[in-house]
């Protein structure tokens, strides 16, 4: 018994020296989902953890900067779970383009109508922000892993499709004849149908994806990214979604009756002919979105 008071005198007076108390000083654990929200400063985000501290990356939740820039700095730091930081949520996207084109002018008569206008493309996708990940020891605990993803914000969606323009006139019928008095055809014949409507103009090209980030790295990530417990994701970002279509033609007007006899009589004269059918539903394929620039990964000095 009096031996070991004496190793626990020898141990705590040992602890008392000048320059080795901090050995003895309990390591405190500071949650990254804790520290995520109040480091916001400005279009920064802010992690600076105290040298007797470790910070943990635990729970499997999704952070999103919005296009800030994030800096970690610790120590010491342990992975305990599968977390992600993203640089833009995926409803956070590049604006659409408003609105749809013009419709072309009715068609001249006999002809259909001119199919509706492609709409603009949507806008671009603003870049991704600079992540620093200045942790000095970092250690996974089994299947943890730790996804920094700084791609690109998405592209705006294309604009929609302008509408066909209205098809042409029907041709106008048949005259009666003035054959008189036999009049053997006294009433004018019934105009023919107008023409169909121009099809639908397509959707605009989705914006390309805002250019990918910098992640700069310390040698304890890049030694876990080595190990696929931290994953670095640059990519530039998606391509926004195509526009809607346009809205189908409306068809010509019918054509007029022809001209009625100066000599007989014609007692059930026909109207005009019936108005053309709408444009057909179907609209020119789309391209796809312009591509986007990648970021980098780079490792701290």
């Amino acid at each position: 018994m009096m031996r070991k008071v004496q190793l626990f005198f020898v141990a705590l007076s040992f602890c008392s020296i000048g320059g080795w108390i901090s050995n003895c000083v309990a390591e405190t654990d500071l949650r990254f989902a804790d520290l995520f929200s109040a480091g916001a400063l400005g279009q920064d985000v802010v992690i600076q953890v105290p040298d007797d501290s470790r910070l943990v990356f635990d729970g499997s939740d999704t952070y999103y900067l919005e296009g800030k820039n994030l800096f970690v700095r610790a120590k010491r730091a342990v992975i305990s779970g599968n977390v992600k930081i993203q640089a833009y949520s995926p409803t956070n996207t590049g604006l659409p383009t408003p609105g749809s084109p013009a419709t072309p002018p009715p068609a001249p008569p006999n002809t259909i109508g001119t199919k509706g206008l492609i709409g603009q493309t949507g806008s671009p996708g603003a870049p991704a922000g600079m992540c620093v990940l200045d942790i000095n020891t970092l250690v996974a605990e089994n299947n943890s892993v730790l996804t920094v993803q700084f791609s690109g914000q998405t592209g705006g969606q294309g604009q929609k499709g302008g509408q066909g323009g209205q098809g042409g006139e029907g041709a106008p019928g048949d005259n009666a004849s003035d054959d008189f008095p036999s009049c053997s055809n006294p009433c004018p014949g019934v105009g023919h149908q107008g023409l169909p409507g121009g099809q639908r103009g397509s959707g605009g090209r989705g914006g390309p994806g805002g250019p990918g980030g910098v992640i700069y790295r310390s040698s304890a990530v890049a030694s876990l990214e080595s190990k696929k417990s931290v994953a670095l994701i640059v990519s530039g970002g998606e391509g926004g979604q195509t526009g809607l279509l346009g809205e189908r033609g409306i068809g010509g007007t019918g054509g007029p009756r022809g001209a009625g006899s100066r000599s007989c009589i014609c007692n059930n004269p026909p109207g005009p002919g019936p108005n053309g059918p709408l444009g057909p539903d179907v609209a020119d394929p789309t391209g796809s979105p312009d591509s986007s620039q990648a970021g980098t990964v780079r490792d701290l000095p």
